[in-house]
């Protein structure tokens, strides 16, 4: 037997005024849609006079056969009523607890490390194996295609992580579409709020009768857009920081070089050679002129910068003594003109 409702608000009314009988109502069952918006209902059995009747009232009428094919199994008749978006679940305070859901691929890790980055620590996880949550146990998978999962639950988490559980439609290719979500065999994180005691909704959406919902004693009921339920085990969750301290081990003291010793000290040679005039300039004549030169790099070009200092200060060997005769030919060109009047 199918029942045949005019529209979803009609199914909806009549689960809340009890023309549905509440045993049936909490039983398993099939339905399909058709692409005018009725809703047929596979029933097994037949419905009481009073309870038949109440439902001709509403407009629901009884059939033999149905027009359309059951699209989908449910473990009650509320499952039936899809998710909604609704805005006003994305609201999130400091003190909002929020569960996400993700893959078992090391998502974790990156998710837990920008919340940290971002200022949120209250962050505590456990995981969740595959092909069984669907059926309440904790070793289960939350109806995602039999994969393993991850629940990480959040304190008032940052609106930039939650956004990325919101934004689902993007062109990220680590993300999945909202189509395949609804399809199954999503990857990408989703994030519930808690809606009523113990009955977790997607963020974005709500139920019609989610504060009517009771999820079973020591099970949480998560709520996924459109018909997509699932429950777990209540089980402890994991903190992040669990270990606040580390033991370095003890090992040999080991001290600096002396000073001086980090670098290599580079003698003067006896003369500099321009290579522009080709004239010999003699050490002693720039004794008190020697050069630091300094490499920064800018991008992919480094630029060199030269300091004059005291003979004392010279330290470093590294520069090639090329760069330096350069830079003293350059900045002695007047010496090197009265030189050459004096040869």
């Amino acid at each position: 037997m199918f029942l045949e409702f005019p529209n979803l608000d009609a199914l909806q009314l009549a689960l809340t005024s009890g023309a549905i009988p509440a045993e049936v109502a909490g039983a398993a069952a099939e339905f399909g849609v058709a692409d005018d918006g009725r809703v047929f209902v596979s029933v097994a059995g037949k419905f009481r006079r009073e309870d038949a009747a109440r439902l001709k009232e509403l407009g629901v009428a009884g059939r033999k056969k149905s027009p359309v094919e059951m699209q989908r199994s449910v473990t009650c008749w509320p499952e039936i009523l899809p998710l909604r978006r609704d805005e006003s679940n994305v609201v999130v305070t400091e003190k909002t607890p929020v569960l996400f859901d993700l893959p078992d691929d090391g998502t974790l890790a990156e998710v837990v490390n920008e919340m940290l980055r971002l200022g949120n620590d209250r962050q505590s996880f456990r995981r969740i194996v595959a092909d069984a949550a669907s059926v309440g146990a904790d070793a289960g998978s939350v109806r995602h295609g039999g994969e393993s999962r991850v629940l990480l639950r959040v304190v008032g988490p940052p609106y930039y992580s939650l956004l990325r559980a919101l934004d689902r439609e993007s062109g990220d290719p680590g993300r999945m579409r909202h189509r395949r979500a609804i399809q199954g065999g999503d990857a990408a994180p989703r994030a519930f709020v808690e809606r009523h005691s113990g009955v977790w909704v997607e963020a974005g959406y709500s139920h019609p009768l989610e504060e009517h919902l009771q999820s079973p004693p020591g099970k949480l009921l998560l709520l996924r857009f459109p018909h997509d339920w699932a429950q777990l085990d209540e089980a402890p969750f994991r903190d992040v920081y669990d270990v606040l301290e580390f033991d370095v081990p003890d090992s040999a003291t080991r001290t600096l070089p002396a000073s001086g010793s980090l670098f290599s000290s580079t003698r003067m040679p006896q003369s500099i050679s321009c290579r522009s005039t080709g004239i010999q300039i003699p050490s002693s004549r720039i004794s008190v002129s020697w050069f630091v030169v300094e490499w920064k790099s800018s991008g992919n070009a480094p630029s060199m910068s030269a300091s004059t200092v005291r003979q004392s200060d010279w330290c470093t060997g590294t520069t090639p003594w090329s760069s330096i005769s350069s830079r003293i030919c350059s900045s002695s060109s007047a010496d090197g003109a009265e030189t050459r009047k004096r040869a």
